[in-house]
């Protein structure tokens, strides 16, 4: 972080840090980490939406473990210690993992993926209830779901919402596999599990309302020839994949850069089998 084109870069990491809470939480991570989300509750005396709502602003500069505990991410670190020497010592290419993190704070709701992280298998059960909803919504509006993807028309219901539940373990396994092999990670399966049945809810989402327009006629389909159902269905698409990412990065501690190129590998893999299919 030097030079002229590192000033954005020391501003968005002063934004972050220059705020009471967050300082204490990196000075507590630093001083005393790794610590687990009780000892933080309990060292700062704040409620549970307060606690993960800052986490979630620290983004990359914070990291959790396969024992759930909190501690300061090589990012934070060198950050910090940027911070209390005023040197440029932070490595640009750290820095640059993190460039996404403000977005994916605001549209990917990375504290109730943080809540699931730490809870997956209490979560599980309303995780497979966004699954089982969305595969009967798309299977009456008649839907044919295609992982983040919908065709129009399918005389069997059923075999829409066996399509829709097959995506999500699917989605899983891929990410499984992705996460093993390709960068070498374990643990936090059931997490994962959890998590990609969240990255649906948008598409559940859609489903539904495409369900209502066609039992009630609300006309969102015909406006404009459909366009408006379009520009719907693409940004609760991206949404969706903005979740996955978070579900990625924080299941298995991964760096953002990396959540998001399974992602747009996901993305790729879904919109070549559409078009082969």
């Amino acid at each position: 972080m030097t030079g002229d084109g590192g000033a954005p870069e020391k501003s968005r990491i002063f934004g972050i840090f220059n705020h009471p809470i967050r300082g204490k939480i990196v000075e507590l991570l630093a001083e005393k980490g790794p610590l687990t989300y009780t000892d933080l509750r309990r060292e700062m005396g704040l409620g549970v939406g307060t606690l993960y709502y800052h986490l979630s602003i620290l983004g990359d500069l914070v990291s959790q473990g396969r024992d759930k505990r909190y501690s300061l991410s090589d990012l934070g670190m060198a950050s910090n210690r940027f911070l209390k020497s005023g040197s440029d010592n932070v490595e640009s290419s750290k820095i640059e993992d993190s460039k996404l993190t403000p977005l994916l704070t605001l549209s990917s709701g990375l504290p109730l993926i943080r809540i699931l992280n730490d809870r997956p298998s209490l979560h599980l059960i309303w995780a497979a209830a966004i699954v089982v909803v969305g595969g009967i919504s798309s299977g009456l509006a008649g839907l044919t779901p295609r992982l983040f993807f919908f065709l129009e028309g399918n005389p069997n219901p059923l075999g829409s919402f066996v399509t829709f539940v097959f995506g999500w373990i699917s989605l899983f396994a891929i990410l499984g596999v992705g996460t093993r092999f390709g960068f070498n990670t374990k643990g936090g399966d059931l997490s994962l599990l959890a998590g990609t049945a969240f990255s649906f809810a948008p598409m559940t989402l859609f489903s539904l309302i495409w369900l209502g327009d066609v039992s009630f006629g609300f006309g969102i389909t015909s406006i404009i020839n459909g366009w408006a159902a379009r520009i719907l269905f693409f940004i609760l698409q991206a949404w969706s994949l903005s979740i996955l990412v978070s579900v990625i990065k924080i299941s298995k501690n991964l760096q953002t850069s990396r959540a998001v190129l399974l992602v747009l590998a996901i993305a790729y893999i879904n919109a070549t089998l559409l078009l082969v299919g």
